[in-house]
C-alpha cells in the first residue's frame, strides 16, 4: 500500500486522543506543535460523543478492543484516525516528525518499523543547521520581493541564491536593510552575471 505524505494545517483543528501512555502522550505533543486543538482522554474518559467533530483521532490505549472500536466508529463517520497498535485499521500513519519554526520533515516507513523512523530523524536532525528555521523564516520574508523585481527569472533565482548564501553566514539574522543592500549591489552587477551566463 502506498501512504501519500501530506502536509496538513492542524491550526485550531479539534485532534482526539485516546490513551494516557508515552504513546498517547508523545502523540498528543506533536500535535499541539503543530498548534491542533489537542483534547487526551484516558481509556476510561472516552465515549463516542468525544469524538464527535473531530478533525482526526489517536487511538493509543492500552486496549485492542477499544483501539478498534474507535477505529471503526471514526471510519464511518470520515474521521482520520490513526491506531497505535494497527496500521492496517489507520486511516492515516503518523510519522516521526522534525521541526525547526517552517521546517518540518515527517518520515515514515509506513509502518514497517517505528525504530528505523526514529533513527532516520535522528541521522536528519544531526545534519540540519540548528539556524534552519531562522533561515528559512527570512527566505519567506522576501519571497515576494524578490519575485516583484523587474529582472528575468534566472536573475531571480541568482538574487534568491546570494541571499540564502549570505544568510547562512549570519545564521539567519540578517536585517531587512542588509537584504535590500544584497539585492541593491546584485541588480547593479546584472550586466556582469548576465554576460557571464
Amino acid at each position: 500500500m502506498g501512504y501519500f505524505p501530506l502536509f496538513v494545517n492542524l491550526v485550531g483543528k479539534r485532534c482526539v486522543v485516546i490513551g494516557d501512555g508515552k504513546v498517547a502522550e508523545r502523540k498528543a505533543e506533536s500535535l499541539r506543535m503543530f498548534e491542533g486543538n489537542v483534547s487526551v482522554y484516558a481509556k476510561g474518559e472516552w465515549d463516542y460523543s468525544t469524538l464527535a467533530h473531530a478533525f482526526l483521532v489517536i487511538a493509543a490505549t492500552n486496549d485492542r478492543t477499544t483501539n478498534r472500536e474507535i477505529a471503526q466508529f471514526c471510519k464511518k463517520q470520515g474521521i482520520f484516525v490513526n491506531v497505535a497498535d494497527s496500521k492496517e485499521e489507520s486511516t492515516f500513519l503518523f510519522p516521526a516528525v522534525i521541526r525547526q519554526g517552517p521546517v518540518s520533515v515527517g518520515i515514515s516507513t509506513q509502518g514497517g518499523s517505528p525504530l528505523i523512523s526514529a533513527e532516520i530523524r535522528k541521522k536528519i536532525e544531526s545534519v540540519l543547521p540548528e539556524d534552519i528555521g531562522l533561515i528559512t523564516e527570512l527566505m519567506d520574508d522576501i519571497r515576494d520581493d524578490v519575485k516583484n523585481l523587474p529582472v528575468n527569472p534566472k536573475m531571480k533565482k541568482y538574487i534568491f541564491q546570494s541571499i540564502y548564501e549570505e544568510a547562512k553566514e549570519t545564521h539567519g539574522k540578517l536585517k531587512k536593510e542588509e537584504v535590500a543592500a544584497v539585492i541593491l549591489r546584485l541588480l547593479n552587477d546584472k550586466d556582469d552575471y548576465i554576460s557571464e551566463e
